[in-house]
């Protein structure tokens, strides 16, 4: 038994980590009302500073156990990505969409480039890029926040 804690507070603190409301995890624990409204009642022991500790102990062991196996689930579906790009059964452009999807899960984005060809135009930002003879048959990456001037 927990510090301090009889056994309906603890069957109190089970019911709410299973999703009961207060008021039925009030009831559920065996507590009688005595007149008094059990949203009352339930809303007063969860004020109890035993309580509150309690719950804080448990959310933290479960926060621990959740960060753990996330990090197993992503070393193991790292892995397997892993073994899949370096594989010879499968095309260049479903690896490289594998790296991709690596970086940007870990939050490194690749820069996305847009390639020009010939007469195609390209619209970025409002501005008709087809109009400048430096576009094209070029590789740009574009600026934020950036208009080209007039006259460039």
């Amino acid at each position: 038994m927990s510090k301090g804690l009889n056994i309906k507070q603890l069957k109190f603190i089970d019911n709410l980590f299973v999703g009961m409301s207060g008021k039925k995890a009030y009831i559920e624990a065996g507590y009688e009302t005595d007149g008094h409204s059990a949203e009352s009642c339930a809303y007063k022991l969860l004020r109890k500073a035993e309580i509150m500790e309690e719950i804080a102990r448990r959310q933290e062991d479960i926060d621990k156990r959740n960060r753990i196996r996330l990090k197993r689930m992503s070393e193991t579906a790292l892995a397997q990505e892993l073994s899949l790009i370096s594989g010879n059964e499968i095309e260049n452009i479903v690896k490289l969409n594998a790296i991709k999807d690596i970086l940007d899960r870990a939050g490194l984005k690749p820069v996305e480039k847009h390639e020009f060809i010939g007469e195609v135009g390209y619209k970025l930002l409002d501005v008709d890029i087809s109009k400048y003879p430096k576009a094209k048959n070029a590789v740009s990456v574009p600026a934020k926040n950036k208009r080209p001037k007039k006259g460039d």
